[in-house]
């Protein structure tokens, strides 16, 4: 066991000659980015939870307004529940008109027909037409009872007194 670097015990061994610089627990600082790093990562969950309660909280006020828009109708003729309406689907999703005419008949509609759209052009939003002032407060309550936010005098001979037509689901 002959070694020119032998230390007072007789062995040599790594502890004799430690390397240079910090080793184990004496790490260098840690980078601003690494000390940052969990205060970053809290603060995009905090903004995630928020944008979400934001939008939940957005959806309720657009579904109350919805509600409210019912008791705020202008005095004139009444909503008539047994005139007919046309519910007519021009999307892609097959059922869609008979959904919403369900719904309809939920909400006291007697008098509700649901249809493919039948010409080659159909509006560019959902829409809800009306023939006559008469029918103005009914199909306001139709558009609201179906969450459509337009709602069309035609001054042309509609299939029924009020459409509702779906280009969107």
């Amino acid at each position: 066991m002959a070694s020119s670097s032998k230390g007072d015990s007789g062995f040599a061994d790594e502890f004799e000659n430690p390397p240079a610089g910090p080793v184990g627990a004496h790490r260098g600082p840690k980078s601003r980015w690494r000390r940052f790093l969990p205060y970053f990562v809290a603060l995009c969950i905090a903004l995630a939870f928020g944008f979400g309660a934001w939008g939940v909280w957005t959806e309720v006020g657009i579904r109350n307004s919805q509600h409210g828009a019912e008791a705020l109708q202008p005095m004139g003729s009444p909503v008539n529940k047994g005139t007919v309406v046309i519910v007519y689907n021009a999307t892609e999703v097959s059922g869609l008109a008979g959904q919403n005419r369900t719904t309809l008949q939920n909400q006291g509609f007697s008098n509700v027909l649901a249809q493919d759209w039948p010409n080659s052009q159909a509006p560019t939003s959902n829409v809800v037409w009306y023939n006559g002032a008469d029918n103005e407060n009914t199909a306001n309550q139709v558009a609201a009872d179906l969450g459509i936010t337009q709602v069309v005098e035609q001054s042309y001979t509609l299939n029924a007194p009020i459409e509702a037509i779906f280009v969107t689901p």
